[in-house]
């Protein structure tokens, strides 16, 4: 018996740090829009206002084209290091979905209450149980009478406090 992983907690949703980069972005161009036209309006004469503005305005593409791509490169690598780990995960859980499958041990797996989620090939040779039979149904099934209560408790105790129990079942 195992007992199941934790979730891990994730970190905001690309939605919602698509949306907070966008707010940042609205503000600190309005406040870019409104603090350069007022320093061009009062410190270029008249005839360069255009001009300035204009150069203003291709400063701002230029900035921003820059912000986008520095984003983006970093939203892309973090997605590609994501999938990279996801690949590894994916060939370390096959690898041990292999394991489960073909090893000569009867493996069963139950969730916090004991419930029996799944049993592996050999444990069906062994027990003569399918696996569909025992889905859901309590461990407690296999006790066979051989084991005292305080064999079971012990038992029971190496799986709360290691997650796992290995041993033999008469």
């Amino acid at each position: 018996w195992m007992a199941r992983p934790r979730r891990v907690p994730t970190a905001a949703s690309p939605g919602r740090q698509a949306a907070n980069i966008a707010g940042l972005y609205a503000v600190l161009g309005l406040a870019w829009i409104g603090f350069s036209d007022y320093v061009v309006q009062n410190s270029f004469p008249p005839a360069l206002i255009t001009t300035v503005q204009t150069w203003k305005g291709w400063f701002f593409i230029a900035f921003t084209a820059a912000l986008v791509f520095a984003t983006s490169l970093r939203a892309l690598s973090q997605q590609a290091e994501a999938t990279r780990a996801r690949k590894v995960d994916d060939a370390k859980l096959r690898q041990a979905a292999t394991v489960y499958a073909s090893t000569r041990e009867g493996v069963v797996i139950t969730d916090a209450d004991a419930k029996i989620i799944a049993a592996n090939p050999a444990f069906t040779a062994i027990t003569g149980y399918e696996e569909a039979e025992v889905l859901g149904r309590d461990s407690s099934i296999l006790k066979s009478g051989m084991q005292d209560r305080d064999w079971y408790r012990e038992m029971w105790r190496s799986i709360k406090e290691a997650g796992y129990w290995q041993g033999e079942i008469w």
